[in-house]
């Protein structure tokens, strides 16, 4: 069976745009363990300039309109009618999406829809007017027509079934592969207690500012501790003022937007990992920091509440308030050193063991089988050599 999957732009890891990156990152490992899986990638520059990949790629032109249907795409479309093919259709409230899917059910080809996030409880309240009338006239005949939806978090699944009653969603999160050096036991000697974050400089749906005044607190009991901020974005000036005003210049770095080995060796020498979020999100840069063995400590949001206490990889903050996130760093900084490094090792373990692809595209095979009559033979988990 082919699996084909459509998103806004062209998969590249090496862009600012989460669902592009996951998608890369599904298609990598489906095609590594022997999938047949493509991408459509809708654009309005359709030339081939991202890193090399193991799959296929197949650019459209995007239209001005945003409603419009590529002609090129609807052509390939009634060239798959009858065939053994499964869609997967990647991010809400997009227009040409409600075009694209309506000619797949007019075909009679099953696809698979992943909101990424459009459906948690943030992201609604933002234009929700418009966001309203968009669900009533487009979105819900979208969801309607659906073979699964496919959601990454509790949040969002909450809202949907709010937005669709009866709706039945499956909830699946994506594996992690961190590419950088084997685990290695952290010291267990903590030191110098330093703060991590990584991620959008959003203030408000990422709560950073619940992390400035928490960590302010824990200045209190250990005044040389630092907090790195890693990551850009349109309030970095904000946040530097915020900082500014709570006399913190001193210990609360702002480094940037880092990549590769450079942002790897910063996180590795941090002793917490931080994302109070308020907004459901891609939690891949906690999932970074597991990969390394740093104790996380996260809101709800993140949709890691029950991994990280299943396994003891570190604290999740219940009311996501200043209070309750300072208590929980400094819980981290007055760990004894055994405690510590077992927490270390178990936020490895449960990156092993609950993000591994292998075990996940387990979970992605049984969600596109769910459509009666399809062929499950590619469900053979033997990665390519």
């Amino acid at each position: 069976m082919k699996i084909v999957h459509i998103i806004l732009g062209k998969a590249n890891p090496l862009e600012k745009n989460g669902v592009n990156c996951v998608v890369n990152e599904l298609l990598t490992k489906q095609v590594e363990f022997r999938m047949d899986a493509e991408l459509w990638g809708i654009t309005f520059h359709p030339v081939d300039d991202y890193p090399e990949r193991n799959y296929k790629t197949v650019l459209f032109k995007q239209s001005m309109l945003p409603f419009n249907l590529p002609a090129k795409m609807r052509k390939a479309i009634l060239q798959l009618k009858g065939q053994a093919v499964i869609f997967h259709i990647h991010g809400g409230f997009v227009p040409v999406f409600s075009r694209i899917t309506r000619a797949l059910h007019k075909a009679g080809l099953p696809f698979v829809f992943t909101p990424h996030g459009s459906y948690n409880t943030l992201a609604m309240q933002r234009n929700s007017g418009i966001k309203r009338l968009y669900l009533r006239f487009f979105e819900k005949r979208l969801l309607k027509d659906a073979m699964r939806v496919h959601c990454l978090g509790n949040s969002e699944m909450e809202e949907l079934k709010r937005i669709l009653p009866g709706a039945e969603p499956t909830l699946l999160h994506y594996g992690f592969n961190s590419g950088q050096d084997p685990f290695l036991p952290r010291p267990t000697d903590i030191g110098k207690f330093i703060v991590g974050y990584c991620g959008d400089i959003d203030i408000h749906p990422n709560g950073l500012d619940l992390l400035l005044g928490a960590f302010s607190g824990v200045l209190n009991r250990k005044p040389d501790a630092e907090m790195w901020i890693i990551g850009d974005g349109k309030e970095l000036p904000r946040l530097k003022r915020m900082i500014h005003h709570l006399n913190m210049d001193q210990h609360v770095h702002c480094l940037g937007a880092k990549y590769g080995r450079e942002k790897y060796e910063l996180l590795l020498k941090c002793t917490v990992f931080v994302h109070p979020s308020r907004n459901g999100i891609s939690m891949e840069s906690a999932l970074e920091a597991a990969s390394m063995g740093i104790p996380l400590v996260v809101s709800c949001a993140t949709n890691l509440k029950e991994p990280v206490l299943r396994y003891g990889a570190g604290i999740v903050i219940n009311n996501n308030d200043v209070w309750e996130l300072r208590q929980a760093l400094l819980d981290i900084m007055l760990l004894p050193s055994e405690e510590y490094l077992e927490m270390s090792k178990n936020a490895h373990r449960m990156l092993l063991r609950d993000f591994n692809w292998c075990k996940l595209l387990e979970g992605f095979s049984s969600m596109y089988e769910t459509h009666e009559g399809l062929d499950s033979s590619y469900n053979k988990y033997v990665p390519n050599r």
